[in-house]
């Protein structure tokens, strides 16, 4: 076989446009002739858009095989514009194209021995030389005569590994990813170098010598990795090896786990995270893994207050409502935060205590709040007669002269008294006021005897026109022809982000007629729309699905939700004054949490959006109507209620 016994490298940078630099490994330089024609029509660029740099080896004696070049510092020679892997002229000259990144190249020929690295600073469109000394007087190739081949026929167990070999382990002449277990290779007689890895198996080096004949070897690499069984207690917490999760706990077996010291975390909401450190032995075995005792960070608190009528309000430290209920309600709230309970109800002064969240951790506590305190006022009620009785919000309390401490807010007043007409009025109650009221009640008339003639007489157009225009009134109230059209606000509520939303409807029609409805928070996110979280894997995603590598916790408030639905649809009168509507839209309902970066993002599996549908219903009082309904958006219902004009 021959053997390149010299690389003289000469790199030659252009001077001018087409000019080249020739540089010895003495660091002697010398001009060549103009070399235009390969700039011109032979540029290439790498994979990053860099024009190549073109290097052309001359050998002073014939190759009889392939020179491939190798390369370090950079990426590996592009391909020349005629295909292939290098490209040889008609004068013998081997042409290659590669990255002005690269900082190291060899060459290596079958049959040959490889040069030694040698070290090139290139740059972009120039044109380089290096003179390639081939000695022909040494051979160590042995000439078999007949059919005699050489080579190896390797068997490898795990069948998925890649196969490396060279005359050293630090000079390897070629890489062969293996799929299927068998290796296959034919090279000349000598000794040589291997070394085969594969992912989670130690990697092994042999030195093998090839002669005639193919030699037959087998491989069996040894493991470098293990399996986990993982439980904790309780249980479904996100398991974490390394920071990535692999799976919610129990876990009989995990996937292989390279050997060696691996940190394994456990995330519940609403727990501490328990951290273990667990050293994989390697040897491919299942190794089971004390269980993990999760902390609780919670308590659950239940709510006391002595007047039952009150609402009981639970918020956090922000300011956002936690929970709303009555009376002996139960809540978990994280032991993390303080938070305030108050005691609501109209016209009562609220009542509120504090609930610290360290002292409730992993306990089931009462915690009592005093019942809201009324405000009163006064009403003082005076009449012309005296004497008539008086009731407020229907209920009777004495007769006039009339005064007496009455809770703030609107009341209504209705005074009655035989032989005049009742009077009623609507009076609002202030905080250590009083309101006085001096009614002046209206006599009815008096009752007039009417003496009928023998014969009936025909009603006089004065008695008979009241009853007509009632007649006509009625029959207006209940024409089905008749158009009527709508217009006002509604308000909704959604008990899954405890939220309201505002908007409008209108509508007209007769006894079939159409509608249109908006409402909206009106609250607009700060958000990071590159990217969304998946709270089932507590992990960020970049929108092609890819993993972002960030992991990100919803921490306390840290929170927003936003609440968007536009929806149209039909109308139909049942009674004069009881309608029904039912429609479909588009909503949403999106959920975002902020994460450990300060961005605010996307929780895509508790968010909804998509077709929304809807129904309710309408009820008119003359020129005034309350609408009340309900809307699904994929799957979550909110509630809302209207008040409408009709013209």
């Amino acid at each position: 076989m021959k053997r390149l016994l010299t690389l003289f490298c000469f790199l030659f940078g252009c001077l001018t446009a087409f000019g080249q630099i020739r540089m010895t490994v003495s660091g002697k330089a010398e001009l060549v002739p103009d070399d235009a024609d390969a700039i011109s029509y032979y540029r290439q660029t790498d994979a990053n858009d860099n024009v190549c740099a073109i290097i052309k080896v001359t050998p002073d004696n014939p190759l009889s095989s392939r020179l491939v070049l190798q390369t370090r510092g950079g990426m590996a020679p592009v391909a020349p514009p005629r295909g292939g892997s290098n490209y040889m002229d008609d004068s013998g000259e081997w042409w290659y194209w590669i990255s002005p990144k690269v900082t190291n190249i060899m060459f290596t020929c079958d049959g040959y021995t490889p040069t030694d690295w040698i070290g090139v600073s290139l740059q972009p469109g120039k044109v380089y030389r290096l003179d390639l000394s081939v000695e022909s007087s040494y051979t160590i190739v042995k000439q078999f005569s007949g059919a005699g081949l050489s080579g190896i026929k390797m068997t490898i167990s795990p069948e998925e590994a890649l196969v490396s070999y060279g005359t050293s382990l630090d000079v390897m002449i070629n890489s062969v990813p293996v799929t299927d277990g068998y290796f296959d290779a034919s090279l000349s007689e000598g000794k040589y170098f291997f070394k085969i890895e594969s992912e989670f198996y130690e990697t092994y080096t042999t030195e093998i010598a090839i002669t005639k004949g193919m030699k037959e070897v087998e491989v069996s690499l040894k493991p470098a990795f293990g399996h986990l069984n993982l439980s904790s207690n309780p249980s479904g917490a996100d398991v974490f090896v390394d920071g990535k999760r692999i799976g919610s706990s129990p876990i009989q077996k995990s996937d292989r786990i390279a050997a060696g010291e691996h940190t394994v975390l456990f995330r519940k909401a609403d727990y501490y995270v328990a951290q273990l450190k667990v050293k994989v032995k390697g040897d491919g075995s299942v190794q089971e893994v004390p269980t993990a005792e999760l902390r609780p960070q919670f308590g659950q608190v239940t709510l006391l207050c002595a007047d039952p009528a009150a609402t009981l309000i639970v918020t956090d430290p922000a300011g956002k409502e936690i929970f709303r209920g009555k009376s002996g309600a139960t809540v978990r709230l994280n032991s993390q935060a303080t938070y305030k309970l108050e005691a609501s109800k109209p016209s009562h002064m609220a009542q509120s205590t504090g609930i610290v969240g360290q002292t409730i951790e992993g306990k089931e506590v009462d915690v009592r709040v005093d019942p809201p305190v009324p405000i009163y006022g006064g009403l003082q009620i005076s009449s012309t007669p005296s004497r008539a009785e008086v009731y407020i919000d229907e209920a009777y309390f004495g007769t006039t002269l009339f005064a007496q401490p009455l809770l703030i807010g609107s009341h209504l007043v209705e005074l009655r008294k035989e032989g005049y007409k009742t009077y009623t009025t609507r009076v609002l109650i202030e905080q250590d006021q009083t309101f006085s009221l001096d009614a002046k009640l209206v006599a009815l008339p008096a009752a007039k005897t009417v003496l009928q003639p023998a014969t009936p007489k025909k009603s006089t157009p004065q008695n008979t026109a009241p009853s007509k225009e009632k007649e006509k009134k009625e029959r207006q109230s209940v024409a089905p022809d008749r158009i009527s059209a709508f217009a006002g606000a509604v308000v909704g509520y959604d008990p899954v982000f405890k939220k309201a939303t505002f908007g409008g409807m209108a509508g007209v029609g007769k006894v079939f007629g159409a509608y249109v409805k908006g409402r909206s928070d009106f609250k607009y996110v700060d958000r990071d729309d590159s990217i969304y979280y998946l709270a089932e894997t507590a992990s960020a995603y970049k929108q092609d699905g890819s993993f972002h590598g960030a992991i990100w916790t919803k921490s306390g408030e840290a929170s927003v939700q936003h609440r968007w639905v536009v929806t149209a649809g039909a109308t139909i009168r049942i009674i004069d004054f009881f309608s029904l509507y039912a429609g479909a839209g588009y909503g949403v309902m999106n959920n975002y949490w902020m994460g450990t970066a300060g961005d605010y993002v996307l929780v895509k599996d508790r968010s909804r959006q998509g077709g929304s549908f809807e129904i309710g219903g309408l009820v008119r009082f003359g020129h005034i109507g309350i609408s009340m309904g309900v809307t699904s958006t994929n799957g979550y219902m909110d509630g809302e209620a209207g008040l409408q004009y009709y013209f």
